[in-house]
């Protein structure tokens, strides 16, 4: 179903700064949230105390008059319990404001300020970034006057973690990392993070989480939109959130006649999406009997909700290819029904090709990626051990994950080198395809030898440098599985430059760099 935006949802901006300061004059009128039905509000004010006769009307001493004079500075504090992390400040005085009004926080400069709305009287400034629980003191000036600002911020919302472990200094798309992130393997909260640089958390949202373990839990394929919101999937749903948590469109895949959303979405060009479901066979295994199957469905969909073109993997994949055991060991339980199912693709990421005319599945438990054509809905070719191109050099990917395009017409992708026939050791790897004489030929390969994600994983070519954002998800340690965060440069040696790392007990899926923050729209 498709659910409009709440009240304060359309949060576009101009005149956005770092924290430093922000003008009072260049912000698009937008509306502000209703304090008394989105948080609590405080207010305060001051006078400024100036010499002459303060009789309207009155001329000082050099002249000239101070009928309407800004005298008197308001503030009021807006929160949202939904969101610790933004506030809104309103400011109000007895007189016109000036165009050099400005909100400023006095201790943390990497907050981000920005008018949400304005007018002769008031101008209302959105702070995003800001520290949950925690005091803050604020200034706004107005030209001579200055008013100090002071409240204490919402509590955090469950899952919430103040700053992460960073060595190393970032480059690329802009300073905010964007991620995931549940703990494994209680699956107790669902989270999604932005970090700074330094580590600092400037964005959360999280909720205590009742799915199963597996993909239901993680707010996976988690992307910035131009609008500022955020669109995953999660609960078996395509989700687009507004940065104070709001539903903006929900489509679960009950209401769209399928089975089950889960692992990856695409926001496509017409503004319909395309999202992986699952698709379920009863299937006669030699040694085994008839077995309950779980094959996957490529499904495109409009923001209605209505299915436009899908593509099925029983049509055009045999049941019978097996690479995983079929021992009752790799399962999944029906969404509906809870009944156990043989996993057999397992499809954990699609990728459309450069031209839009085909989409490009990624089956973990196939060890392959298999292209599809759009116009006839049928399976072009597939890419991997036992496919149809034939590897000239490097090695095959095993249990793979995010296959990305890359500008040359490459193929890069997270290898996890797991399953009967990885080889043990994750890496991100590039082919390039010659799909005239039907050959792929390892052309990059990390340098890190020693990491294995057992499974999930991330790999994204940063536009701006080159490097490469990965995210290797889950990494089996004695203290337990946790993930790592870092970026490598391909031409240098050794490669890492940047890395964030995790406590032991956590999961992530995907990564994303962002020039800004949830709620700011692209420039």
């Amino acid at each position: 179903m498709l659910l409009g935006a709440g009240c304060g949802d359309d949060l576009t901006g101009t005149g956005e700064t770092d924290g430093a300061g922000t003008t009072g004059s260049t912000g698009t009128s937008m509306g502000t949230g209703d304090a008394s039905s989105q948080g609590s509000s405080t207010s305060s004010s001051t006078d400024d105390t100036t010499s002459g006769d303060s009789t309207a009307g009155a001329e000082d001493s050099s002249g000239s008059s101070t009928s309407g004079a800004l005298t008197t500075l308001e503030t009021t504090v807006t929160l949202y319990p939904q969101q610790p992390m933004v506030v809104d400040v309103t400011v109000s005085g007895d007189g016109p404001l000036p165009e050099d009004l400005s909100l400023s926080h006095d201790s943390d400069d990497g907050v981000r300020v920005a008018v949400l709305e304005e007018g002769p009287d008031a101008v209302t400034f959105r702070l995003r970034g800001l520290a949950p629980a925690t005091d803050h003191a604020l200034t706004v000036s107005a030209g001579e006057l200055s008013e100090p600002v002071a409240f204490l911020s919402e509590a955090p919302l469950p899952g919430f973690i103040p700053a992460f472990d960073v060595n190393g200094a970032q480059g690329g798309e802009g300073p905010y990392r964007m991620f995931d992130l549940i703990p494994f393997p209680d699956f107790t909260t669902s989270s999604l993070f932005v970090v700074d640089p330094q580590g600092r958390t400037r964005f959360h949202l999280g909720q205590a989480s009742g799915a199963l373990p597996g993909p239901d839990s993680v707010f996976a394929a988690a992307q910035l939109r131009d609008d500022g919101s955020v669109l995953f999937v999660h609960d078996n749903a395509v989700i687009i959130l507004d940065e104070l948590g709001e539903e903006v469109l929900r489509l679960d895949d009950e209401d769209l006649g399928l089975t089950g959303l889960h692992h990856d979405v695409l926001e496509l060009d017409s503004g319909n999406f395309m999202s992986i479901a699952y698709s379920f066979q009863t299937v006669d295994y030699p040694d085994v009997g008839p077995t309950l199957t779980a094959g996957d469905v490529i499904a495109e969909f409009t923001p209605q909700g209505e299915v436009v073109w899908q593509w099925d993997s029983f049509d055009d994949l045999d049941p019978l290819y097996i690479v995983p055991p079929n021992d009752g060991s790799s399962v999944l339980p029906h969404p509906m029904t809870g009944e156990m199912a043989y996993d057999w693709t397992h499809a954990n990421g699609i990728v459309l090709s450069p031209d839009g005319s085909s989409v490009m599945i990624s089956l973990r438990h196939q060890d392959q990626m298999v292209s599809i054509d759009r116009a006839s809905a049928t399976m072009q070719w597939r890419l991997g051990p036992g496919g149809d191109l034939a590897l000239q050099s490097g090695e095959w990917f095993h249990h793979q994950h995010s296959p990305q395009w890359q500008a040359d017409g490459s193929l890069m992708l997270y290898d996890n080198g797991v399953g009967p026939a990885g080889p043990g050791r994750s890496r991100v790897v590039r082919y390039t395809l010659d799909l005239d004489a039907m050959e792929a030929t390892q052309v990059f390969v990390d340098d890190d030898v020693d990491t294995t994600s057992v499974f999930a994983g991330d790999a994204d070519v940063l536009p701006e440098t080159g490097n490469i954002l990965v995210m290797d998800s889950a990494i089996f340690a004695k203290e337990g599985v946790m993930p790592r965060m870092r970026e490598i440069d391909p031409d240098a040696s050794p490669m890492m430059v940047w890395e964030m790392t995790f406590e032991a007990g956590r999961f992530a899926y995907r990564a994303t760099a962002n020039d800004r923050l949830v709620g700011e729209a692209a420039r």
